[in-house]
């Protein structure tokens, strides 16, 4: 039977039980499968025929052999293939999770470590599933020495960091805070237990409920990155923390905004590089969400980007969005996918929560601060509105306690109800929305250049029958990242044949690089979810770029150009875009791949490489188009070859 079944190998899930002769002879010869290292072939013909069998027989054959197979791939392919299946997980749980805590226990040697650490993993994934409770887990987390084999040192330091995210329970933080500051010694997992003792810091500051907490709890992380980073300085992961770190203290601290920007630019390097390696970090293909932790990294750098700006505000206000973009990004790369969907009792994903009630309420202070300048020039509401920005200038404690202040100080209090009575649920919504997403007038641009290009097109926008509202609140977003891709493609190397950059080099580029290389662009930030490539039936035709938020639906047209600022020579491209937006809002973007020969390194300064095209109406009575219209420099050599 079992040399039939290595023969068989991991194709035998195509097979029936027949071929083994029926159940009951698979479950006569259980316990040499069960101590073979074909277990897991057995287990994925068990699976498959899962709902034709004996379950309690069945369930025996795969506990017998989790707690047997001496085999490392045969052990981690058959808990692969029982977690695939959340009715056998749901079948298994407690007499599971004790095998697998048993052989987590056993690493007495490199295969048994091995082992250990995939059993560690499944009794984690039934943990976080809610499957069993955490007891005997945490009993394996204290048993934890300071000579464990590396293999399992290293693997236990780095979940320890997801067990206190998930489980904010004080008996569950205390035991993995003790056995990550045991590891910490360890000469093979010493950078990733320091790195782990950052993230528990970082979300001890998070949800401290107290400003000084805070600051003490962010200062301790910092410490511990740059110990991990002292430790293994390719750590990308402690980098990328330790330079969003340094932008929160400069913002505490009142540093100049040189500092801000500088670790907003060293967190927006780390994170690009970090992408670019597709390195989701060092946790099991069930933990973690790449893609969407790298959109909230470009919002912590967006984040700072604003804060800079801003320093002479209360500094915990700064702070505060910068933090809850850091807490946004630790969250998403520690989603857990435990199981593939759910099933009665048990959960498939679970998103960690990070309690952060001092960090949501200067959130609330800052949007009601906000709001307090938005209704100041309204009269009926004059002396409501000059008290709430007295009080919200200089903050007492919480926001019940910031209203109480100003209700009390109010010379008119039937004024200031007035104006508290306009701050309804909804607007608060909103305000705290715009401020997590960063929704507010200011542009997100760092380079100066960039800044004043994206203010010139807003001005042009003003007064626009369509830039109003959420839509103006969108393509604002949209012209940042759009002025932000330009500029860095006049930044970025072309590099060698073959490479993503290469087609800037290239006289023959083709519209389909740049389209594919913007469209890629974006879906790597916030718009990840809204933006989309070639949609047909818009306009009457299909779309290169188009982003869509709610009933808005802006369309980017691409094309490429060997004389594009020629005089007329963009006037069938912005044609075509104006086109695209018939039915929808009159805003659109061009975007053109300027192939015209540049010898002597004739690219268009950023500022004149961008701007707002006024495309006349063409049907009598209609609305005109506005177009941001935008030059990527291609066909261009590399300085050192201009002649």
């Amino acid at each position: 039977m079992v040399d039939w079944l290595r023969q068989a190998g991991p194709g035998a899930s195509s097979r029936t039980l027949d071929d083994v002769g029926g159940e009951a002879q698979l479950y006569r010869h259980a316990e040499q499968i069960a101590n073979s290292d074909a277990f897991d072939v057995a287990t994925s013909m068990v699976i498959g025929a899962w709902n034709q069998l004996d379950h309690e027989r069945a369930s025996r054959l795969l506990l017998l052999g989790l707690e047997h197979t001496p085999d490392p791939l045969a052990f981690a392919g058959a808990v692969e293939a029982i977690f695939a299946q959340p009715a056998v997980v749901a079948a298994l749980a407690d007499g599971m999770n004790n095998v697998l805590l048993d052989r987590a226990g056993e690493r007495t040697d490199p295969r048994h470590a091995h082992i250990a650490v995939d059993a560690l993993d499944g009794a984690l994934r039934l943990l976080l599933a809610g499957a069993v409770r955490p007891f005997r887990l945490l009993e394996l987390v204290s048993s934890v020495t300071i000579i464990e084999p590396s293999t399992f040192a290293e693997a236990v330091a780095r979940r320890l960091g997801v067990l206190y995210l998930h489980k904010p329970e004080t008996s569950v933080r205390d035991a993995a805070r003790a056995t990550l500051q045991l590891l910490s010694e360890h000469p093979d997992a010493r950078d990733d237990a320091l790195c782990e003792l950052g993230g528990c810091s970082l979300i001890d500051g998070l949800e401290s409920s107290t400003a000084e907490q805070a600051e003490a709890a962010l200062r301790t992380a910092r410490r511990d990155y740059s110990a991990a980073i002292d430790a293994d300085q390719e750590r990308l992961d402690a980098r990328l923390y330790a330079s969003a770190l340094d932008g929160v203290l400069a913002l505490i601290e009142q540093r100049p905004a040189a500092d801000v920007e500088a670790a907003a630019e060293q967190v927006e390097d780390l994170a690009l590089v970090r992408a670019a390696w597709h390195a989701p970090g060092r946790l099991g293909r069930w933990l973690g969400d790449t893609s969407a932790a790298e959109q909230h990294w470009w919002m912590v750098t967006a984040a700072f980007a604003q804060a800079a700006g801003a320093l002479d505000e209360d500094v915990w206000l700064n702070a505060a969005t910068s933090l809850e973009a850091i807490a946004r990004a630790h969250r998403a790369a520690r989603v857990a996918r435990v199981l593939p969907e759910a099933a009665p009792g048990l959960r498939a994903v679970i998103e960690p929560r990070i309690s952060n009630a001092f960090i949501a309420d200067s959130s609330r202070v800052r949007a009601l601060k906000q709001w307090a300048t938005q209704v100041a020039d309204d009269p009926e509401l004059e002396q409501g509105a000059i008290e709430l920005q007295e009080v919200v200038e200089d903050p007492k404690g919480d926001t019940a306690t910031l209203i109480a202040d100003l209700r009390a100080r109010a010379d008119d209090p039937t004024a200031v109800d007035a104006v508290l009575q306009a701050l309804d649920d909804r607007q608060c919504e909103v305000l705290e929305r715009r401020l997590e997403t960063l929704d507010g007038e200011e542009s997100v641009l760092l380079n100066r250049v960039a800044w004043r290009v994206n203010h010139d097109i807003r001005a042009g926008l003003e007064g626009v029958p369509d830039y109003t509202g959420t839509t103006r609140i969108f393509f604002d977003r949209i012209l940042d990242l759009t002025i932000r891709f330009v500029e860095m493609r006049q930044d970025i190397q072309t590099g060698r044949p073959g490479g993503r950059f290469h087609y800037l080099s290239q006289p023959d580029a083709l519209e389909r690089d740049l389209q594919l290389d913007y469209y890629e662009f974006m879906k790597g930030t916030i718009f990840g979810a809204v933006v989309d490539i070639e949609t047909p039936h818009i306009g009457g035709g299909r779309t290169d770029i188009v982003f869509r938020y709610g009933g808005t639906r802006i369309v980017g047209e691409i094309k490429r150009d060997t004389n594009p600022a020629a005089t007329g020579h963009l006037d069938s491209y912005l044609n075509q875009a104006g086109l695209y937006q018939s039915a929808n809002v009159a805003l659109g973007l061009l975007l053109v791949l300027d192939l015209s020969p540049k010898p002597q390194g004739q690219v268009r300064s950023l500022g004149q490489s961008i701007w707002l095209a006024h495309k006349p109406d063409l049907a009598d009575g209609d609305l005109p188009r506005l177009i941001v219209t935008a030059l990527v420099p291609g066909n261009r050599p590399t300085p050192s070859g201009v002649t």
